[in-house]
């Protein structure tokens, strides 16, 4: 809008230019035949003739140079919103920058929140690991024959904490491997021990 205005300034200044010089001309013809209509050398009709081209030169000249004044406030105006634009884009770049500036630091503390998330969830699964092994689980259910360890002693891998002896009665056999081709779990079998011969018990596999 500026530019067109600009333009159109330029072209109406160019136009009362040539105006002007017309205006200039008519009034010196005024001045010309008013010297001859007063030496009886040209009618009254051509000297007024010459005074209505002349008005209408100068009504002309006016009108145009209105034209001009209007044109030139309306760039005023357009300059003027032009520099509330600009200055309103200014505005909005540094909200921009600053709303970017302050995503990057939300993004920077989101990530080092997370990372401590992480660190604690690490934490905790780790705790829940050590909490695990401060439980002893027997493999199977019995009665405890001696114990090795005391209250508030620290103990390791491999180490005997207690002798369990099951609740169900077992006997443990030694065979040759020879001997284990046709032995299978569940299958039947008699007991009897050297301190009791006259006495035998029946089992399984």
């Amino acid at each position: 809008g500026v530019g067109a205005g600009e333009s159109s300034i330029h072209t109406a200044e160019a136009g009362l230019k040539g105006l002007r010089a017309q205006f200039e001309n008519a009034s010196q013809e005024i001045e010309r035949q008013q010297g001859l209509y007063a030496s009886k050398a040209i009618t009254l009709q051509k000297l007024q003739g010459q005074l209505a081209q002349t008005a209408a030169a100068g009504a002309l000249l006016e009108s145009r140079e209105s034209d001009l004044k209007s044109a030139q406030a309306q760039l005023q105006g357009r300059s003027a919103e032009l520099q509330r634009a600009r200055a309103g884009l200014e505005s909005s770049r540094a909200d921009v920058t600053a709303a970017i500036s302050s995503r990057r630091l939300l993004t920077a503390k989101e990530e080092q929140l997370r990372a401590e998330t992480d660190s604690r969830r690490a934490a905790v699964e780790s705790a829940k690991i050590a909490l695990g092994y401060t439980t002893i689980v027997a493999p199977v259910n019995g009665y405890v024959a001696s114990r090795n360890v005391l209250p508030g002693q620290m103990v390791g891998p491999g180490t005997t904490v207690v002798s369990l002896v099951e609740q169900e009665p077992w006997v443990l056999a030694n065979f040759k491997e020879t001997q284990l081709t046709h032995i299978r779990p569940g299958d039947p079998a008699e007991i009897k021990v050297d301190a009791f011969p006259s006495r035998s018990w029946k089992g399984h596999v």
